[in-house]
């Protein structure tokens, strides 16, 4: 046996992401994550500086100061490592950009929720609560449209991913989302 069994014969085709031109889609929220990861990461820093500020005006808004700060370093390690997976087309890179979008869907419902519920307290601001909820709804409807476009067939041939079993994947999106906002409205009951 004179072949080496780890070098792959020469007639076969090898298909990566590296062969495949990166879609100019990814290229951008690659480069936007990267840049909005780092960014992020100069929120926590802010915050922690001017702590008490910070404690106080979470506090008022419903939120708990540690799992604000917590859900801030979980975006930007979020946003800058699949940034990188995209920009390099790792199939990490996909899930994690994908998560983004979807993750940005559930946050983004929830503060419409919020609004609603907040807005009946507020009756002389019910037009400003109006327009403050219409960005969160056009929010919602970018981030559906992206999550959409990472579904697209070059997007996943880029990512290797061209065989994927597409419901199963938005399942899997879906239930990891669910999870986290459940565990964190859990946690905000328990805690606040």
């Amino acid at each position: 046996m004179d072949s080496n069994p780890f070098v792959p014969p020469s007639d076969v085709a090898i298909v990566t992401s590296s062969t495949i031109k990166r879609p100019r889609g990814i290229s951008i929220l690659a480069f936007l994550a990267m840049t909005g990861g780092i960014g992020l990461f100069s929120v926590p820093v802010t915050y922690a500086i001017s702590w008490e500020e910070a404690r106080t005006a979470f506090q008022e808004t419903g939120f708990h100061p540690v799992f604000a700060l917590v859900s801030l370093v979980f975006l930007a390690v979020l946003a800058l490592v699949g940034g990188i997976g995209m920009w390099r087309g790792m199939k990490m890179g996909w899930w994690l950009g994908c998560f983004y979008y979807v993750y940005a869907i559930f946050r983004n419902g929830a503060t419409i929720l919020n609004i609603a519920l907040v807005s009946d307290s507020f009756v002389a601001e019910d037009q400003a609560s109006d327009q403050f909820g219409a960005k969160y709804v056009i929010r919602v409807a970018i981030n559906f449209l992206l999550v959409l476009y990472f579904f697209k067939g070059n997007v996943l041939g880029y990512f290797g991913l061209s065989e994927i079993n597409k419901p199963l994947a938005i399942g899997i999106l879906l239930s990891i989302c669910t999870g986290i906002t459940v565990a964190a409205s859990v946690a905000s009951a328990i805690f606040l």
